[in-house]
């Protein structure tokens, strides 16, 4: 299959779930999530904020912020095609970017450095054994991740389903260090 139909195939069945299964596989993501020892010794933390039916992040954030944590959020540059980074500060200072996903204000919002960056928590639609990632198609994420100068640990959030067996890899995909999902943890 490719990446296209395979984009589909796991969009289909996310928006199938319900919101006490989003809620409830969240959590057990979460749980891996923080079980991680690049978590735990993580000072620096850059999220993506969920959207729609992905894993929800807003409980990662927040337990992030309660453990002393400083959490950095993404915000699409279109005309650049680049993720810029900005220091989290609450969810109300968040609005939708033209993909739907919550994002700061780069007017008003702090800008943060990816060398600071101690831990990224990726998005994707599926991923396979070998760690390889598909994300949205926009290709922003993957330029992120192999422009970076520090190779922070890269986790990526999934529910178990998402995970097959193999995925289209193209020369510019960048895999992810770490698989966490609501059943297991691939390394």
């Amino acid at each position: 299959m490719n990446k296209d139909g395979l984009r589909k195939v796991m969009i289909g069945k996310r928006n199938f779930l319900t919101k006490q299964e989003i809620f409830d596989k969240s959590k057990l993501v979460q749980q891996n999530l923080f079980s991680l020892p690049e978590f735990q010794q993580a000072k620096n933390v850059l999220s993506y904020v969920s959207f729609g039916t992905e894993v929800r992040t807003q409980d990662i954030i927040e337990h992030c912020l309660i453990e002393g944590k400083k959490v950095v959020v993404l915000f699409t540059d279109i005309q650049k095609h680049k993720l810029l980074l900005f220091k989290f500060e609450s969810f109300e200072l968040l609005a939708p970017s033209d993909f739907g996903i919550p994002e700061p204000n780069p007017k008003i919002a702090k800008p943060a450095k990816a060398k600071d960056l101690d831990l990224i928590i990726a998005p994707g639609l599926a991923f396979d054994e070998h760690k390889h990632r598909v994300g949205y198609g926009k290709g922003y994420f993957d330029s992120f991740l192999s422009d970076l100068k520090n190779k922070s640990p890269v986790v990526a959030l999934a529910y178990d389903f998402q995970v097959v067996d193999s995925v289209p890899v193209e020369e510019n995909d960048v895999k992810v260090d770490k698989i966490v999902t609501d059943k297991r943890i691939i390394e």
